[in-house]
Protein backbone atom coordinates (compact mmCIF):
# COMPACT_ATOMS: atom_id res chain seq x y z
CA UNK A 1 0.00 0.00 0.00
CA UNK A 2 2.56 2.32 0.33
CA UNK A 3 3.95 2.23 -2.94
CA UNK A 4 -0.06 2.65 -3.91
CA UNK A 5 0.12 6.13 -1.51
CA UNK A 6 3.52 7.42 -3.54
CA UNK A 7 2.65 6.24 -6.62
CA UNK A 8 5.93 4.61 -7.20
CA UNK A 9 6.46 0.71 -8.51
CA UNK A 10 5.92 -2.33 -6.57
CA UNK A 11 8.67 -4.15 -5.81
CA UNK A 12 8.76 -7.26 -3.54
CA UNK A 13 10.41 -10.11 -2.40
CA UNK A 14 9.38 -13.38 -1.32
CA UNK A 15 11.66 -15.76 1.20
CA UNK A 16 10.84 -18.77 -0.22
CA UNK A 17 9.97 -20.09 -3.41
CA UNK A 18 7.24 -18.47 -5.81
CA UNK A 19 4.13 -18.76 -4.11
CA UNK A 20 1.01 -20.10 -5.53
CA UNK A 21 -0.40 -16.61 -5.21
CA UNK A 22 2.40 -15.04 -7.15
CA UNK A 23 1.17 -15.73 -10.55
CA UNK A 24 -1.79 -13.26 -10.26
CA UNK A 25 0.82 -10.04 -9.91
CA UNK A 26 3.64 -10.98 -12.38
CA UNK A 27 1.92 -13.52 -14.71
CA UNK A 28 4.50 -15.98 -14.38
CA UNK A 29 2.87 -19.38 -15.50
CA UNK A 30 1.04 -21.64 -12.42
CA UNK A 31 -0.18 -25.10 -14.62
CA UNK A 32 -0.79 -27.07 -12.15
CA UNK A 33 -0.48 -30.11 -14.77
CA UNK A 34 3.62 -30.16 -14.72
CA UNK A 35 4.21 -27.26 -11.80
CA UNK A 36 4.30 -28.70 -8.67
CA UNK A 37 2.39 -26.84 -5.69
CA UNK A 38 4.84 -25.66 -2.92
CA UNK A 39 2.52 -27.36 -0.30
CA UNK A 40 2.37 -30.46 -1.82
CA UNK A 41 5.79 -32.08 -2.46
CA UNK A 42 5.00 -33.97 -5.41
CA UNK A 43 8.00 -34.71 -8.08
CA UNK A 44 7.21 -33.14 -11.22
CA UNK A 45 6.50 -36.58 -12.88
CA UNK A 46 2.90 -36.64 -11.55
CA UNK A 47 0.14 -38.87 -11.60
CA UNK A 48 -3.31 -38.32 -12.97
CA UNK A 49 -4.48 -38.44 -9.86
CA UNK A 50 -1.25 -36.31 -7.94
CA UNK A 51 -2.24 -33.87 -10.93
CA UNK A 52 -6.03 -33.41 -9.67
CA UNK A 53 -4.81 -33.22 -5.75
CA UNK A 54 -2.27 -30.76 -6.80
CA UNK A 55 -4.76 -28.41 -9.23
CA UNK A 56 -6.99 -28.67 -6.26
CA UNK A 57 -4.46 -27.84 -3.41
CA UNK A 58 -3.68 -24.82 -6.05
CA UNK A 59 -7.12 -23.69 -5.95
CA UNK A 60 -7.59 -23.91 -2.40
CA UNK A 61 -4.59 -21.51 -1.21
CA UNK A 62 -5.41 -19.19 -4.04
CA UNK A 63 -8.93 -19.20 -2.39
CA UNK A 64 -7.84 -18.93 1.13
CA UNK A 65 -5.42 -16.43 -0.06
CA UNK A 66 -7.77 -14.10 -1.49
CA UNK A 67 -10.47 -14.87 0.70
CA UNK A 68 -8.47 -14.66 4.31
CA UNK A 69 -5.45 -13.36 4.29
CA UNK A 70 -6.06 -10.22 1.47
CA UNK A 71 -9.24 -9.55 3.74
CA UNK A 72 -7.33 -9.91 7.15
CA UNK A 73 -4.61 -7.56 5.39
CA UNK A 74 -6.94 -5.06 4.09
CA UNK A 75 -8.32 -4.41 7.47
CA UNK A 76 -5.06 -4.38 8.94
CA UNK A 77 -3.52 -1.85 6.47
CA UNK A 78 -7.07 0.59 6.93
CA UNK A 79 -6.50 1.06 10.34
CA UNK A 80 -2.81 1.65 9.62
CA UNK A 81 -3.53 4.36 7.48
CA UNK A 82 -7.25 5.44 8.70
CA UNK A 83 -8.60 5.77 5.24
CA UNK A 84 -10.40 2.82 2.99
CA UNK A 85 -7.44 1.64 0.14
CA UNK A 86 -8.13 -0.18 -3.24
CA UNK A 87 -8.61 -4.11 -2.73
CA UNK A 88 -5.18 -5.54 -2.05
CA UNK A 89 -5.45 -7.65 -5.53
CA UNK A 90 -5.62 -4.53 -7.56
CA UNK A 91 -2.17 -3.13 -5.30
CA UNK A 92 -0.41 -6.17 -6.00
CA UNK A 93 -1.54 -6.59 -9.48
CA UNK A 94 0.72 -3.30 -10.59
CA UNK A 95 3.82 -5.05 -9.23
CA UNK A 96 6.80 -4.53 -11.10
CA UNK A 97 9.16 -6.87 -9.91
CA UNK A 98 9.67 -9.76 -7.73
CA UNK A 99 12.51 -11.38 -5.95
CA UNK A 100 12.18 -15.24 -5.38
CA UNK A 101 14.61 -17.31 -3.28
CA UNK A 102 15.01 -20.31 -5.19
CA UNK A 103 17.61 -21.00 -7.79
CA UNK A 104 16.76 -22.68 -11.33
CA UNK A 105 19.28 -25.47 -10.61
CA UNK A 106 17.92 -26.41 -7.36
CA UNK A 107 14.26 -26.35 -7.71
CA UNK A 108 11.70 -27.42 -10.12
CA UNK A 109 12.42 -25.74 -13.63
CA UNK A 110 9.60 -23.91 -14.63
CA UNK A 111 9.28 -20.27 -16.80
CA UNK A 112 9.43 -16.66 -15.26
CA UNK A 113 8.66 -13.67 -16.96
CA UNK A 114 11.24 -10.80 -16.84
CA UNK A 115 9.78 -9.61 -13.99
CA UNK A 116 10.60 -12.37 -11.29
CA UNK A 117 14.56 -12.69 -10.45
CA UNK A 118 15.66 -15.92 -8.60
CA UNK A 119 17.55 -14.81 -6.26
CA UNK A 120 18.41 -18.08 -4.46
CA UNK A 121 21.65 -18.40 -2.93
CA UNK A 122 22.64 -14.52 -3.80
CA UNK A 123 24.32 -14.33 0.18
CA UNK A 124 26.82 -17.27 -0.31
CA UNK A 125 30.03 -15.56 -0.59
CA UNK A 126 32.97 -17.04 -3.15
CA UNK A 127 34.64 -19.94 -1.18
CA UNK A 128 38.36 -19.72 0.39
CA UNK A 129 41.00 -22.49 -0.05
CA UNK A 130 41.03 -24.42 3.69
CA UNK A 131 44.50 -23.54 5.66
CA UNK A 132 47.20 -26.12 5.48
CA UNK A 133 47.09 -26.42 9.84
Amino acid sequence: YLAHKLQIPLISFTTSTAMPWGADRVGYPDNPSYITNLFVGFSPEMTLWQRIYNTAVLVYTKFWHLCVYAKWTQNSVEKIFGETLPPLHEVVGNTSLVFVNSYHALAQSRPFPPGVIEIGGIHIKESQPLMKD
